[in-house]
């Protein structure tokens, strides 16, 4: 009895040590989504998100801007329901928050941030 058992545990491990039968990494065609096709991806988001942004704020520098630095998880009508609250009501809101959703929304507000800075109209100087 104690062959049998044997017999195949000795034939599963001179097939996994075998260089020919040994599972070689899959072929760059077959990777489950290639580098070509997260772009593609990455490019519709932030086109959706870009549309969304327009259909608000109607400026589309802004938006470009804002579609391309935004979290790629994050959607505009996230960004919104976000920006919506107070500072004070957000820094409240927060503190109950997971440290990478903190993060999430740190990173939201450095995009806006960013954004208005260099494509808000700046301000007229005053005659003295």
């Amino acid at each position: 009895m104690r062959k049998r058992t044997l017999l195949p545990t000795l034939l599963l491990l001179a097939a996994v040590s075998t260089p020919a039968l040994a599972a070689a990494p899959p072929p760059e065609s077959n990777r489950l989504i290639n580098i070509e096709q997260m772009q593609g991806i990455g490019q519709q988001v932030a086109q959706q998100k870009r549309e969304e942004c327009l259909r608000a704020f109607a400026y589309a520098p802004f938006c470009r801007c804002l579609a391309e630095s935004l979290p790629f998880q994050v959607g505009m009508q996230d960004y919104m329901r976000i920006l919506a609250n107070s500072p004070a009501e957000l820094k409240e809101r927060r503190k109950g928050l997971p440290p990478e959703e903190q993060q999430l929304i740190d990173a939201i507000l450095g995009s806006r941030d960013r954004c208005v800075q260099v494509f808000a109209p700046q301000p007229v100087p005053q005659a003295k």
